[in-house]
């Protein structure tokens, strides 16, 4: 055999997580009671227990902030008005740990950590029936201001595509709603089941349900068009590819399942125009973007910068819903 790299090396386990200020100096290292293997690109760690050590560091790549520093790299910019730029500390990335410096502008999570927004995932893991989550076992402080480890249990499930309407149908029915632009396909486990309940709340408004369908859809577009053509065939009995129609189909989806919220509107909903589409984008504008799942009364501006947007969004969508009548 060669040189290469043997496979047990592959396997990184540890039972030390370090924290590093944005220098690189080791704070400190928080001890735990069992090995776990960081997940690439998460802040989470799998024990060879089984269990998961959500906010137990990670491996540190970029973060996302709105002003850049000179000890910053500019990586991308990334066309979000609430997290404009892409970065990173040159000198910590590949480091494995807790930074005292937030992952997101919008969070006072430390980077690899779980702060103040998390503590929700108690809460919402006793009402939230579909929570991936079989069992939280251990909350561990870490000796940041209200940070703490995380450590659960998965469900053992098998599942199929249209498990994914058991999850629509429950969020509708039981008012559970998130972010309308989260990455919301990313966090569901088994079709049916959602990893991280820390981003839901509770909420019997349009604007929130169609923002959470609309996040469902819109992600896994993003993921996997296929699965996304496969689930309106199945939910509502339509064939369509094209991103633009996202938003009126989310609509759709929540007034098969709460008629009676539509009864308010301007427009029908069962005929798309680009009227309605307009009173859709104002609907979905005026809910909760992530920024506004920690604080939203800072980020209340944010909703008025995508309403001034309105306009040129419906142009596009005319244009696209003209190609279809001609």
């Amino acid at each position: 055999m060669g040189k290469g790299i043997v496979y047990d090396q592959l396997t990184r386990m540890i039972d030390t997580v370090p924290v590093w200020d944005m220098q690189g100096n080791k704070l400190h290292e928080i001890k735990l009671p069992e090995k776990i293997m960081p997940i690439s690109s998460k802040r989470v760690g799998l024990a060879e227990s089984g269990l998961y050590y959500k906010g137990a560091g990670s491996i540190y790549q970029c973060h996302f902030v709105n002003e850049s520093e000179k000890e910053l790299k500019l990586l991308s910019k990334t066309g979000i008005i609430y997290e404009q730029y892409k970065v990173c500390y040159p000198k910590l990335v590949g480091r494995h740990g807790i930074f005292d410096f937030p992952h997101q502008a919008v969070f006072s999570d430390m980077e690899g950590g779980c702060g103040r927004k998390e503590k929700n995932l108690l809460k919402m893991q006793k009402k939230f029936e579909l929570s991936a989550i079989e069992e939280i076992v251990n909350v561990i402080p870490i000796g940041i201001n209200e940070h703490n480890i995380y450590v659960y249990r998965l469900k053992n499930i098998k599942s199929e595509l249209s498990d994914v309407i058991k999850l629509i149908e429950y969020i509708l029915s039981n008012n559970f709603n998130t972010a309308w632009d989260k990455n919301l396909w990313n966090d569901i486990y088994g079709y049916q089941y959602v990893r991280d309940v820390a981003d839901w709340f509770i909420s019997d408004k349009l604007c929130h349900k169609l923002g959470t369908v609309y996040a469902l859809l819109h992600s896994l577009y993003n993921d996997d068009i296929y699965q996304y053509t496969m689930l309106l065939k199945l939910v509502l009995g339509v064939h369509n590819c094209d991103k633009h129609f996202i938003l009126y189909y989310s609509a759709l989806i929540v007034y098969k399942y709460n008629p009676s919220l539509f009864s308010g509107m301007d427009n029908d909903v069962e005929e798309v125009t680009p009227q309605l589409y307009a009173e859709l984008l104002r609907l979905l504008f005026s809910g909760k973007a992530c920024c506004h799942l920690e604080n939203e009364k800072k980020w209340e501006w944010v909703r008025a910068h995508y309403i001034t947007r309105i306009s040129r969004y419906v142009k596009v969508f005319e244009r696209r819903l003209l190609s279809y009548l001609f």
